[in-house]
């Protein structure tokens, strides 16, 4: 499981949707940096993740993720993958309830839905400082 969640965290710095292939996407919102009126300070770009359940289809941006890392066939990359989110599935449905330290909590539902509640990433901008207006 962590394996799986090291490579969707990678991914998502370079891209706003990573796809667990028939299990859903994770989808990152960016927001503009903004002045906090306040008390003056300028705040970085941030990103907000999401999940979309309806994302299912492979887009094989996870399998050539581990094909790389792994140095394996996209076939065998593609295996292993769709046993970590089975592997993710069994967690669910015996914790109910998962922790993924830089997206947030995800919690599964009596209607078999999954309840996704980010935390604001700390991805925002790789050389974003904090600031004070004079």
């Amino acid at each position: 499981m962590k394996e799986l969640e090291r490579h969707i965290e990678h991914l998502l710095l370079n891209n706003d949707c990573v796809v667990l292939p028939d299990f859903g996407g994770f989808v990152a919102h960016a927001e503009d940096a903004r002045l906090d009126k306040r008390d003056g300070t300028f705040l970085p770009p941030t990103r907000t993740l999401g999940f979309n359940p309806q994302l299912k289809l492979n887009d094989s941006l996870l399998a050539e993720s581990y094909a790389e890392a792994y140095d394996l066939s996209y076939p065998e990359a593609l295996r292993r993958v769709e046993s970590d989110i089975e592997t993710l599935r069994k967690e669910l449905k015996n914790q109910r309830q998962l922790q993924l330290s830089w997206a947030g909590n995800a919690a599964s539902e009596r209607r078999r839905t999954l309840r996704f509640h980010s935390l604001r990433s700390r991805h925002s901008h790789a050389g974003a400082l904090c600031f004070r207006r004079n």
